[in-house]
């Protein structure tokens, strides 16, 4: 069944020219004793993209509170990700984020503007512990489009959200 009317095809109707692109750029000041560094990312996925995750494996890098339900499991969009931060130590890092997420064909602006501040921690070489502040300022793109959460088939919204997240691996 149809949930969402932007992504209706027809089986057997399908149009096989979906494209996904995903581009990073950035500069580490090794020479320094905080090590700073700066970085710029853009991802986009076409109207017609059908991923089953089009997520980001990095957490701290790329997780997007507010725009978790609908950018996981979802396509229509581009993301321009700005990042800066420092490591003080080898296994510590802080980093301030920005992510501007859009739709690529429909209107009301951005879907959300997010600004997060990011601590990694790896304590032991297989142990990594994370936390996360996220402040969402939720735009008017979901609304306007009508646009609807796959999971709950309910309406998306254009609330900002503040999260915390605590979060942590052991690799072996």
């Amino acid at each position: 069944k149809c949930n969402n009317p932007l992504y209706c095809t027809d089986p057997g109707k399908q149009e096989l020219n979906e494209f996904a692109f995903h581009s990073e750029v950035g500069y580490v000041a090794h020479q320094w004793d905080l090590k700073p560094f700066a970085e710029f990312g853009y991802a986009y996925f076409s109207k017609d993209y059908h991923p089953v995750f089009s997520g980001h494996s990095t957490w701290g890098r790329w997780y997007m509170g507010n725009q978790t339900p609908w950018i996981n499991f979802n396509t229509n969009q581009q993301v321009i990700r700005g990042q800066i931060g420092f490591s003080p130590l080898p296994n510590l890092t802080t980093r301030f984020l920005y992510f501007n997420t859009q739709l690529v064909s429909g209107t009301g602006g951005p879907i959300s503007q997010e600004f997060q501040l990011t601590v990694d921690w790896f304590p032991l070489k297989p142990l990594w512990v994370g936390l996360l502040f996220s402040y969402g300022d939720g735009g008017n793109a979901l609304v306007e489009n009508k646009l609807t959460n796959l999971f709950t088939k309910t309406a998306a919204g254009n609330q900002d959200t503040f999260d915390v997240v605590v979060g942590s691996s052991v690799s072996f």
